[in-house]
């Protein structure tokens, strides 16, 4: 059995890489513009926390899946590989920016993060 997303994460994955493009442009306008920065500081956190929310699930529906198997399976080259591949989400943080100087603010690229990590093994 491969560890891999379902439709339904593939389709949320690619929705909150597009909601993060969006969210970061936006605010970037607003920077250069330096008008509606709280605005689009609130939009980019709302979308940064779905984007926490969807790593966090993903990483305990994969860890559940890998418990269940049997330790042999586990400690088998492909448990290693499942592993690496829970590590890799597991170790990726989508954190809130810190909104000390919006003005000056430079943004954590949330969008490729999240577009760069696997999405099966």
């Amino acid at each position: 059995m491969a560890f891999k997303f379902t439709k339904t994460e593939l389709s949320t994955l690619d929705n909150l890489i597009n909601n993060l493009r969006i969210a970061e442009e936006a605010f970037t306008a607003a920077q250069e513009k330096n008008e509606n920065l709280i605005e689009r500081a609130a939009e980019l956190i709302v979308v940064v926390n779905e984007a926490e929310e969807f790593r966090s699930d993903i990483v305990e529906r994969l860890q559940n899946e890998f418990d269940d198997k049997s330790e042999t399976w586990q400690e088998s080259d492909k448990g290693d590989e499942v592993t690496d591949f829970i590590s890799e989400w597991d170790s990726v943080s989508f954190d809130e920016p810190e909104l000390t100087d919006l003005a000056n603010l430079e943004l954590d690229d949330y969008a490729d993060n999240l577009e760069g990590l696997p999405t099966e093994v």
